[in-house]
């Protein structure tokens, strides 16, 4: 069934919630609030309780110069009592099908294991994000690196960030400032970090975490041209640590055989995957 979250469900969501991923209330309830306007819903209910649940966040697409709407598929839940009865490849092909109606270029998603690229290929999804993760020292960053002004990651500033950065890859998904909103906020409520910085070539962000012994970037939003100004921001920010940094395919070409790392699948609705070169998946809260 397609809903909305709202007042009458959100217990409900919230149960199965943390009865499937363990995260505290307060991180639940921080999305159920903040996407109880902009998240669809698709939930199955057995005596009077949701047992399963998976919802689509509105994001769009590049191809061609055009913008399309397009989804991603987040927080797929069944309650383990309830497994193995295809109740997700229900959800999942409602989803689908809505997809359909309402005209969305293409459903993507971040399987949250390996061994969940081959369940969703079953349903029609194909790998076509990856992204290589490199790790820097202070030396490597420093020859990397431009000075640039550093400016707020807000969610306008990360919004235009994405854009830029992701114009030459076809089929990245971007989001728009309303969802960036909740992905931020929930970033920062895990205990993470972000970076901004201006450049003469427009404007470059990195969302990261640290530890006492490193700094990991998982989402580098800058292309070639201001790229060196995002890892001059890294470099500050790590003090002498060792950086690691999730990048979008060839965006750092060093003469390394390192293989490209499957991170996201995309399912086409009304697009077509022939056209997503490059095609990065940022910002998915994995």
């Amino acid at each position: 069934m397609r809903t909305k979250i709202t007042a009458e469900n959100a217990a409900g969501l919230l149960k199965l919630w943390e009865t499937v991923f363990g995260d505290q209330p307060q991180a639940v309830a921080l999305f159920l609030e903040r996407c109880k306007d902009l998240a669809d819903a698709f939930v199955y209910e057995q005596g009077g309780e949701i047992v399963s649940a998976v919802y689509v966040l509105p994001a769009s697409t590049m191809q061609n110069g055009i913008r399309s709407r397009a989804g991603y598929i987040y927080a797929a839940a069944t309650r383990p009592d309830f497994r193995g009865q295809g109740i997700m490849s229900r959800l999942l092909m409602e989803a689908a099908d809505y997809a359909k109606a309402d005209g969305l270029s293409f459903l993507t998603l971040r399987p949250a294991n390996l061994s969940l690229f081959d369940y969703y290929a079953k349903h029609g999804y194909h790998t076509i994000y990856k992204a290589k993760t490199r790790v820097f020292s202070e030396r490597a960053l420093q020859a990397l690196s431009i000075p640039g002004t550093a400016a707020k990651a807000t969610p306008a500033f990360v919004c235009a960030a994405m854009e830029a950065a992701l114009a030459g890859r076809p089929g990245s998904l971007l989001w728009g400032t309303d969802m960036l909103g909740y992905l931020l906020a929930a970033h920062f409520y895990y205990g993470g970090k972000a970076a901004g910085v201006k450049t003469p070539w427009g404007p470059a962000a990195a969302l990261y975490f640290e530890s006492d012994e490193t700094v990991t970037c998982l989402d580098f939003l800058a292309d070639r041209d201001t790229s060196p100004y995002l890892f001059a921001a890294l470099e500050r920010a790590a003090k002498g640590r060792p950086v690691s940094v999730r990048l979008p395919a060839g965006l750092v070409e060093d003469g390394r055989e390192t293989p490209d790392e499957p991170i996201g699948m995309a399912c086409p609705i009304t697009g077509s995957l022939g056209q997503m070169k490059g095609a990065f998946l940022p910002i998915t809260m994995e």
